[in-house]
């Protein structure tokens, strides 16, 4: 842009003056005129621009963005649209943004806004840190009288001999505003420190009420001993003719009267006495200030449009203001805020300070020198503690900090604001870990200060150096760097420059590591456990197993069941082999029996013939049981071997000597006899009983009695070598019950001379027992299994 019409024309008039015409000293007043209307018209009382056609200001709305609307819309956003707006080309337009506390902060750094309306305490941090420029200051009539500066009063009851001065603050119960507030708060506060007391921990209870009118009430009524307002508070309640009630109930209008200022000065402004009673320092009023890279034709144009408003526009009549000043200085301010202790060094270091911006009241919290802010848990609960209740919808703060050492010893895994005393358990750390201590040096004696440590832990004694970290917040800062392996308690001696510090020595426990919780890359459910030397093993419930801990019940499970299932089946199967080893002494094969081709007859008898056979080596007899007599007919030449069945009747079978046999078995050998038994009909053992005697005297076949009728006649016996025989079990008799036996002898030696009949096949099952007969020897007696005979075509 260019510079005004006005300026350009200034400048030439100023310089024609000095220009010689060639005829003459001075060009004639034709041609100047001539000369700045053709500037001016070139012009055209405009500034021209490329920048930005939109600015933002950002007004501190302390009661809400409706009363900022309401109160500075038409200033800030009607008003500069109308009356700078047209001066630039492109014309500007301007708007204004509602900010809080905290983000008139964040606006001025992301350069949202380009103007800042806000009290004088934040201005002066905007202007300390952000290096803005006020404009103008605004001018405000209270109680009838025009004012740029105000300032705060501290008062009791009238009446109240007990608080006379600043300094018998300490002990009572305070009420202000704001913690952040500069009339009703830190104005106050700097008078205090003046005194050498604070604001924060020298009262018995400050109570934060949010609005100055409860304080006054408040203060009346005996809730609270000391009052902090701003100037003129009082006054103008009393002109509203307020009410307040007092502790027996009773109503009156406020006046001035019912209350007494504490060390009330004289102050000046604009050259006459400032009107009001007043207690601390008188500060500028609220502001207007632009921000840097705003150009200065637009902060100049905006700074002349405001000196231009008057007391009885809208603008000033809803802005509760009179009008708009040259901006006075806030270097007090500034000041103000670095005594307080709200600047504190800012982040990086470097020496720099910034404002403080707390979004809490504890956050707000400074605590005076020598020391230290509570926990924000303590801080909650000193209140209660010392038995001071916080009234319904106020803040309060009781004693919230503590006296702090010349070094502070600060456990660094504890609640903020945790500080370790002379002989306290301070730390609990696992082994192998960095025990957590921090030492705030509050004498800020810088990285040359030598502060060492001697560490006792049984019979070992460690000794080193607690290395410097850095410097800042007012304090030299040093951190431990030492972790112990072995468990147990500690004793630690701190030592500055060779002395040792009023609060040490101090203790601490080392416990076992949680190996679960990732040591030495081991995680949870790792189940290892550290060993006294801190290393992480497997526990007593665990085996190590190709580098993992591996349960016992795992093992078990895995191996032993396995293992003890192995054993079993083992067993069962050896016992299996057991069984069918000794089953084999009773039980025989069919074909392990091995006859002569033709099968070689031994011996007949009524019911059937013995053979000689092979019986795995040893030569035995087998008794062949005769089918019925209707059946005698074909029974020598073809037996299907499919008719066979199993029968209960059972046989024996024994070994032989020498050849001996017929007629004197009896005396030579020891032919085994041979039993049939079974369940025959009264037919048949008579006649059987009729072949007896011929029976004993052949041999050849087995005597049958009544009592062996059902299920146990027949001749069973020993064999010659005392074994049982084996039992064979004759064809059925295919259901023909009582059919006709022979009872001839004759017939029976006929049958005996006969050919020999043909071989047969013996199959076995369980085991029965049959009467003892001898055939030829003495029979053995053999029970239990079950057999049948198949005979071959």
């Amino acid at each position: 842009g260019v510079r005004s019409c006005g300026r350009r024309l200034f400048i030439l008039v100023s310089v024609s003056v000095f220009v010689r015409m060639p005829s003459q000293r001075f060009p004639p007043l034709a041609v100047r005129l001539l000369v700045m209307g053709l500037v001016c018209g070139a012009v055209g009382g405009v500034i021209q621009h490329t920048g930005k056609t939109t600015y933002k200001i950002g007004g501190l709305a302390i009661n809400g963005p409706v009363v900022l609307e309401n109160q500075m819309g038409r200033t800030f956003r009607s008003y500069l649209t109308r009356e700078v707006g047209p001066r630039f080309n492109p014309p500007l337009t301007f708007d204004m943004v509602a900010l809080d506390f905290l983000t008139t902060y964040s606006y001025v750094e992301n350069k949202e806004i380009d103007f800042i309306y806000t009290n004088p305490s934040i201005y002066s941090c905007v202007e300390w840190q952000y290096g803005s420029s006020s404009l103008a200051t605004l001018r405000r009539k209270r109680q009838g009288k025009e004012l740029n500066s105000f300032g705060g009063i501290i008062f009791v009851k009238a009446g109240n001999t007990a608080v006379k001065s600043i300094e018998d603050l300490k002990g009572k119960i305070v009420a202000a505003a704001s913690i952040s507030g500069l009339g009703s708060g830190q104005a106050q506060w700097l008078m205090m420190q003046e005194k050498g007391l604070s604001l924060i921990q020298d009262p018995k209870q400050v109570v934060f009420t949010s609005n100055q009118g409860e304080v006054v009430k408040g203060v009346y009524s005996g809730i609270f001993d000391v009052g902090f307002v701003r100037t003129d508070q009082i006054e103008g309640m009393e002109t509203k003719q307020s009410k307040l009630k007092g502790a027996d109930g009773t109503t009156v209008a406020c006046k001035k009267s019912l209350f007494t200022y504490i060390d009330v000065v004289e102050r000046v402004v604009d050259g006459s006495p400032f009107p009001f009673d007043i207690t601390t320092v008188l500060y500028p009023e609220w502001n207007i200030a632009s921000l840097p890279g705003v150009p200065y034709e637009v902060s100049a144009e905006i700074q002349q449009a405001l000196m231009k408003i008057q007391s009885d526009s809208d603008e000033a009549t809803n802005g509760s203001y009179v009008a708009w000043q040259p901006s006075l200085s806030y270097l007090p301010l500034i000041d103000m805020n670095q005594r307080l202790g709200t600047m504190v060094p800012a982040a990086g270091g470097g020496g720099k300070t910034v404002c403080q911006r707390a979004s809490t009241l504890y956050d707000a919290i400074v605590c005076p020198p020598g020391h230290f802010k509570r926990s924000e848990e303590e801080v909650d609960q000193q209140c209660s503690i010392l038995n001071l209740p916080c009234p319904d919808g106020d803040r309060c703060l009781c004693q919230p900090c503590r006296m702090a050492e010349e070094v502070e010893i600060i456990p660094t895994d504890q609640p903020e604001g945790s500080r370790c005393n002379k002989m306290d358990v301070c730390t609990a750390t696992q082994q192998k870990s960095k025990i957590p201590l921090t030492f705030k040096d509050n004498k800020d004696r810088g990285d040359g200060t030598n502060m060492t440590f001697i560490v006792r832990q049984s019979d070992r004694i460690l000794r080193g150096t607690v290395p410097f970290v850095n410097q800042s917040a007012g304090a030299s800062w040093f951190k431990l760097d030492l972790s112990l392996d072995t468990r147990g308690t500690h004793i630690m001696e701190l030592f500055v420059d060779g002395e040792q510090l009023p609060n040490s020595p101090i203790l601490g426990d080392t416990t076992f590591r949680d190996c679960e919780q990732g040591a030495d890359g081991y995680g949870e459910g790792s189940m290892r456990v550290s060993d006294d030397a801190g290393d992480c093993i497997c526990s007593d419930e665990t085996f190590h197993i190709g580098g993992s801990c591996v349960k016992r019940e795992t093992i078990i499970i895995s191996v032993v069941v396995p293992l003890f299932l192995i054993l079993v089946a083992g067993g069962f199967l050896f016992v299996l082999f057991l069984k069918r080893r000794l089953d084999s002494l009773w039980v025989m094969n069919p074909d392990d029996l091995v006859f002569d081709n033709p099968p070689k007859v031994l011996g007949r008898g009524s019911f059937g013939m013995v053979l000689l056979a092979e019986y795995r080596g040893t030569t035995v007899a087998v008794k062949r049981v005769l089918p019925q007599a209707e059946d005698n007919n074909d029974y020598n030449d073809q037996v299907n071997a499919t008719d066979v069945t199993t029968m209960g009747n059972m046989m024996s079978m024994g070994s032989f000597g020498k050849n001996s046999f017929g007629k004197n078995a009896a005396q030579g050998g020891s032919m085994a006899g041979m039993g049939v038994s079974g369940t025959l009909p009264q037919s048949a053992i008579e006649e059987a009983a009729a072949s007896e005697k011929g029976s004993k005297e052949g041999g050849d076949s087995a005597r049958v009695t009544p009592n062996d009728s059902q299920g146990g006649m027949g001749s069973q016996g020993l064999s010659s070598t005392g074994k049982p025989m084996l039992p064979i079990v004759p064809p059925q008799n295919n259901g023909k019950e009582g059919q006709e036996v022979k009872k001839n002898s004759a017939d029976s030696k006929q049958s005996a001379n006969s050919d020999s009949p043909k071989p047969f096949k013996l199959k076995t099952g369980g085991s029965a027992l049959s009467t003892p007969e001898s055939i030829g020897g003495i029979g053995s007696r053999v029970g239990g299994a079950e057999h049948t005979i198949g005979w071959p075509d």
